[in-house]
């Protein structure tokens, strides 16, 4: 249950947000929600403006759309009228018989964005084995298939990544009950940074893959926690709000003490709630940007490589989602000059 603190007696925020409901509750952590230095906060601010605080309001985020609707048709990389028997000595035959098989027609999109890179591999060297032996109609059917292979390739790794489960769990706010269970959060910023590495190399030619390995880093990026900490983020910026509409109220259409000269009480205590801002909250803010900026770089730098193979659902998403982490960011410094101007009204001359 919420506990009410004094001041002094508050633990630091990044101490609270690292005993908060975003995180794991470790032992020897402060039975304090993570909202209460605001709370603390906004009572200091109502003290000296002689105002209750406002209704609380608390603004959700837009989910990711969900992966069945943002993923892109592709057309088979194979012409599936080709005789496997004419592809003796080619690596590819295998491939080609696993892509055209019941299962590989009905694989998930991170098993056929593999199939599709391990033909752009493979396709070359028995194309060539083709027209040494005088078979150029079957040569150049493997030929036009490879150059749909990597026409289609932005589209294919959009559907197995950005638009993939894995990445939509990324984004959820609380893990699903039965599904991807959270990991380290590093582990999981290692695992975004690792998959746009290999993306940067299947686009430039490079169609080396490990299957496994991949499969791997997925799950590592499905347990993050960008949602949440997106999420922390907005519940940050609403207590801010609430306090500018508490400012707000106060400095319009006059300032605070426009009344008198000079309020030496109310600029003290405008004072004291400057500082406690500055110590209590300001640094669990920073640290708050900070996490979410390593974790949006992740993901925006994997949008900058598929940018032309981008739905438009996502692309709508991903502005939406962009404007409110922008207007997040600059909200505490919104409220500070708020602030600076109350202290202003109450010592000028």
């Amino acid at each position: 249950m919420r506990q009410r603190r004094d001041a002094r007696r508050t633990p630091s925020p990044v101490h609270l947000l690292l005993c908060g409901a975003i995180f794991t509750l470790p032992a020897g952590c402060q039975p304090t929600g993570p909202d209460t230095p605001f709370e603390i906060y906004l009572d200091k601010l109502g003290t000296v403006l002689s105002v209750a605080s406002p209704a609380h309001k608390t603004t959700g985020l837009p989910p990711l759309p969900r992966a069945d609707d943002l993923q892109l048709e592709v057309s088979p990389g194979y012409d599936e009228g080709i005789d496997i028997l004419d592809l003796g000595g080619c690596a590819v035959k295998s491939t080609i018989v696993r892509r055209n098989s019941s299962l590989g027609q009905h694989a998930k999109p991170s098993q056929r964005l593999l199939l599709e890179l391990e033909y752009l591999r493979l396709a070359p060297p028995c194309i060539s084995h083709l027209r040494d032996r005088n078979d150029a109609a079957l040569a150049q059917t493997l030929e036009q298939a490879w150059q749909l292979g990597q026409q289609q390739l932005p589209a294919l790794i959009f559907n197995a990544t950005l638009g993939s489960d894995e990445y939509r769990a990324f984004w959820l706010t609380a893990p699903v009950p039965g599904a991807y269970p959270r990991v380290d959060p590093d582990v999981a910023v290692s695992a975004l940074h690792t998959i746009n590495h290999h993306v940067r190399r299947w686009l430039e030619g490079n169609y080396q893959a490990q299957h496994r390995d991949f499969e791997l880093l997925l799950s590592e990026v499905a347990g993050g926690d960008g949602g949440a900490l997106l999420q922390a983020l907005s519940r940050q910026g609403d207590w801010l709000a609430t306090a500018d509409r508490m400012l707000a109220r106060q400095l319009a259409p006059d300032p605070l003490c426009a009344a008198r000269k000079r309020d030496t009480v109310a600029a003290g205590l405008l004072v004291d709630a400057h500082r406690y801002f500055n110590a209590e909250l300001q640094p669990g803010i920073a640290a708050m940007t900070r996490r979410c900026r390593e974790r949006l770089s992740g993901i925006t730098d994997l949008e900058t490589l598929l940018t032309s193979a981008l739905p438009r659902r996502y692309r709508s998403w991903r502005d939406d989602r962009n404007q409110r982490f922008a207007k997040l960011v600059h909200a505490p410094l919104q409220h500070l000059q708020q602030l600076r101007r109350a202290r202003q009204s109450c010592t000028a001359n």
